[in-house]
């Protein structure tokens, strides 16, 4: 795996992890945040897969779906 793809995939874990803790201390928003950060990074690992680099969260979600959702991609 790519060392781009690699870190972001290490930051989605780390912010699922943050969203279990916060969990149990019954923080339900904080756990969204986290929950949704875990989400993005794991979608910005699978773009640097495909060397693509977005500047904006709207513009991960955008490529996603184009690269991988609507053409059922898989890496």
């Amino acid at each position: 795996m790519k060392k781009k793809s690699q870190l972001a995939l290490e930051r989605s874990v780390d912010c699922l992890s943050d969203t279990d803790i916060i969990i149990k201390n019954e923080l339900n928003f904080a756990s969204v945040n986290r929950a949704y950060y875990s989400v993005y990074y794991a979608i910005s690992s699978f773009l640097s897969l495909k060397e693509i680099f977005t500047k904006t969260h709207s513009g991960a979600i955008s490529n996603f779906n184009n690269i991988f959702v609507k053409t059922a991609f898989l890496v």
